[in-house]
């Protein structure tokens, strides 16, 4: 019998005191460009790490002092979950303000927002919308375009959420098994299936006010 190909996860690691070189990276993340709302000084430091197994992208990031910056939509979706600090976003027809423990859709395919963060580190999980349209077909057939209708869930989809991002998070800190596809392919589906159950979209029937559970 032939053993399963392994393919450790890239891990990369960033700092950077240079408003241009965070400019260029938070582009390639997020689609966003950047503007410094204050003058750079001892605290202006932007730190990412990323772990991306294939299926998905996990990233801790630590943003410096107020920036501002653009987002724009693209064809992965971004969840964002707040760890320190404060972060807004200024949609078409509101503004949404997130605290430590929030967490909300950071990106989406029709994004056009402005981000303002202040003193901010959120961890973020990006999700490619063929991954989250697959997994919805096994509970519904979707049509075509589709979005989510509500940027941020109730808390127990709040709590769910952040569940299972730490479970998947100490699955990739064990190398071997992050290493795994067997492992990795399920704990991306289960990504998906939770960002779907939390947060109300068209691919699937929302099913409150009926009562969820895990």
């Amino acid at each position: 019998m032939t053993a399963p190909t392994t393919t450790a996860p890239r891990r990369a690691e960033f700092r950077t005191r240079d408003p241009a070189e965070a400019r260029e990276l938070l582009d390639t993340l997020y689609g966003g460009h950047l503007e410094v709302d204050a003058p750079r000084d001892a605290r202006w430091l932007l730190d990412l790490r990323t772990v991306d197994p294939g299926p998905f992208t996990s990233c801790d990031l630590t943003l410096p002092a107020d920036i501002t910056f653009d987002v724009h939509g693209r064809d992965d979706v971004v969840i964002g979950t707040v760890v320190r600090g404060a972060i807004g976003l200024e949609r078409r027809q509101s503004t949404d303000r997130y605290a430590p423990g929030d967490v909300y859709i950071a990106v989406h395919p029709r994004s056009t927002d402005v981000s303002r963060t202040h003193e901010a580190r959120a961890r973020t999980v990006t999700l490619p919308q063929t991954l989250l349209a697959d997994v919805a077909r096994g509970a519904t057939a979707p049509g075509g375009r589709w979005q989510f209708t509500a940027m941020q869930p109730d808390p127990a989809d709040t709590a769910r959420w952040r569940r299972t991002t730490r479970f998947v998070d100490d699955l990739l800190a064990e190398p071997e098994t992050a290493a795994s596809p067997l492992l990795l392919g399920p704990a991306a589906r289960l990504l998906a299936a939770t960002a779907l159950a939390a947060f109300p979209n068209t691919l699937l029937p929302d099913p409150r006010p009926a009562d969820r559970t895990d």
